[in-house]
């Protein structure tokens, strides 16, 4: 370990990450919500105006939906890491998981700073693979080359099918991992992420 410099106190950039993921959340819901009205309408009325109105919303939504991703991931990095450094030094945790997985650090930190287990098939574990590939996706997409057209618009569909429910559960995904990190019922919190 490397001897610590003098420090006058503490202070750092202050990225509000729980809000823009608040915000983005809510639009999308709203966007969302109106798309699948808009779409029911159509189904019963066939207008071609309320396509219209869908191709307008559709950008919007996926742009809420983009933020929401990359917010989700970020906000849920700066919390394990600020929960790390409370029982860890700091160039300790990235030194042994700065190039890990997040969902690897997810499963291993808990453990070794309180002794908590998470299991590999907890439900919001999964919910964040979902979350992690959602936006993987987004930053690695795969092209779909148009040898069979059915076969490439199931994959694209696929996809677009896993981003939206990747947003649409994501309030729940953050907060159940961030409620992992917790004490058990009845200990005190000793330090707050």
């Amino acid at each position: 370990m490397k001897k610590a410099e003098p420090n006058f106190g503490h202070e750092e950039m202050d990225y509000p990450l729980a809000e823009i993921f608040q915000r983005a959340f809510k639009e999308f819901q709203k966007l969302d919500t109106e798309i699948i009205s808009l779409e029911k309408e159509y189904k019963q009325n066939k207008n071609w105006q309320i396509t219209q109105k869908i191709f307008q919303i559709v950008p919007k939504r996926t742009e809420a939906g983009v933020v929401i991703l990359f917010s989700a991931m970020a906000w849920l990095e700066k919390t394990l890491y600020a929960y790390a450094i409370c029982y860890l030094d700091p160039d300790s945790y990235d030194e042994h998981f700065g190039n890990a997985r997040m969902l690897t650090r997810w499963l291993l930190v808990p453990r070794i700073c309180q002794n908590k287990i998470i299991e590999e098939d907890n439900p919001s574990i999964n919910d964040f693979r979902e979350l992690i590939c959602a936006r993987n996706a987004v930053i690695h997409p795969k092209r779909q080359i148009m040898h069979n057209p059915s076969v490439s618009h199931r994959k694209v569909d696929k996809e677009a099918n896993r981003f939206l429910a990747a947003c649409r559960k994501a309030e729940r995904t953050v907060s159940n991992l961030r409620q992992m990190l917790l004490p058990p019922e009845g200990e005190k919190q000793s330090c707050t992420g």
